[in-house]
This record gives structure tokens, C-alpha cells and sequence, in this order.
């Protein structure tokens, strides 16, 4: 009878130390995906800093809506004149999809069958959306925080180097700026209560 307690007893403790082991092992993984989250928002803000005193406001009239617009697609030109042929470097993103694409120019006089990768960066304390929240430093608004949504995507010359990825897959991603947009909610798209979402678009290869 005492060997049969010992056998049970040890039993019991081996499945609490797994037990254990595995949450802090799901604990550990979450704040890693938070901090390399947290990386990449950063390398992102860094991009639109200057240009996004421009984005969209619920208190603009017509006529600063029109203004912010014209000075937004200046800046932006800017932007990709000074970014275009960066190497840029995320440590957390999500493929969404890979699809090919018509044959496409990347440098003069060099045309290539091309497939093109899908990614987002988002908030692994607020999934559902493709991007991430910011607090709304303007009063009145409808809404405590907006949203910015992200997408990236990525050229590559043939198959087999993107045969094997996987929807939903994470990880590092590296590449050339081949093309930034920053839109600064200046759109017809729409969060959850009602307001314009700024989007960031970046074409890599």
C-alpha cells in the first residue's frame, strides 16, 4: 500500500513540475514575441515620424484635410527618395500570404518573374487587426486610440524560395526599401468606432 502512495505521489509531482515548466515556458515566449513587437513599432515610428504631424484628425476641416494631403505626398516623395535601397531589419512579423505576380521592374533594363510575400506587425495583446494601436493625443475624439495598420511586402525572383512558407508563420524579416506609403488616415478605411486608420505600406526586396 505504500510502495502504491509513493508510486501516486510521484506521479502527482512530475505532472505539476511539466505543468510548470510549460507555463513558464509559454511565459517566456510571450514576453520575447512583446519585446521584438515592441522593437519593430519603434523601427516603424521611426519611418513616420516627420510625416506623421500630417495624418488625418476628426477636427480637421475641409480646407486643413486638403492641405495635410498635398503636404503628406510631398514629404512622402521625400521619404522614398531618402529610404529607397535601405536595408531594413523586423524580428516579429506574420506572413499573411505569398501569391505570384506580374513581371515587374526592379532595377532599369532587369525584368523578372516575381513572387511577392505578405506580412504584418501586430500587437500580441491585441489581435485581430493588422497593426497596432496608439493612444490619440487629440481631445474630443470618438475614440481613446487609433489604429495604424501594417502591411510589408517582399519581391523574390523564383519559386522555391518561397515555396515552403507557411500563412501565419513568424519571424525575422530583411530587405531593401524598394518603396514607402504612409497614408495618415487620409482614406475610406475605418476602424471600430468609425474613424479613419493610418496605414503603412512597405515594398521590399
Amino acid at each position: 500500500m505504500f510502495k502504491y502512495y509513493l508510486v501516486i505521489l510521484s506521479l502527482v509531482f512530475s505532472f505539476n513540475m511539466v505543468q510548470g515548466e510549460s507555463e513558464n515556458s509559454s511565459g517566456e515566449q510571450t514576453s520575447k514575441e512583446e519585446l521584438y513587437f515592441l522593437e519593430d513599432k519603434s523601427v516603424l515610428f521611426d519611418l513616420i515620424e516627420d510625416i506623421r504631424k500630417f495624418r488625418h484628425l476628426n477636427s480637421d476641416t475641409t480646407l486643413q484635410t486638403e492641405t495635410k494631403v498635398k503636404y503628406l505626398k510631398e514629404m512622402r516623395n521625400q521619404i522614398n527618395n531618402k529610404l529607397k535601397g535601405r536595408l531594413i531589419h523586423f524580428k516579429w512579423v506574420e506572413l499573411k500570404d505569398v501569391r505570384p505576380v506580374e513581371k515587374i521592374q526592379l532595377r532599369p533594363g532587369e525584368k523578372l518573374g516575381m513572387y511577392q510575400s505578405e506580412y504584418t506587425i501586430s500587437d500580441p495583446n491585441n489581435l485581430g487587426f493588422d497593426g497596432f494601436t496608439v493612444k490619440n493625443e487629440e481631445p474630443n475624439q470618438n475614440s481613446i486610440e487609433g489604429q495604424i495598420q501594417v502591411r510589408i511586402s517582399k519581391f523574390h525572383p523564383n519559386k522555391e524560395s518561397v515555396l515552403n512558407l507557411k500563412k501565419h508563420s513568424k519571424g525575422e524579416l530583411s530587405g531593401k526599401i524598394r518603396k514607402f506609403i504612409y497614408s495618415g488616415g487620409h482614406s475610406t478605411y475605418y476602424d471600430s468606432e468609425g474613424g479613419p486608420y493610418e496605414i503603412i505600406v512597405l515594398e521590399l526586396e
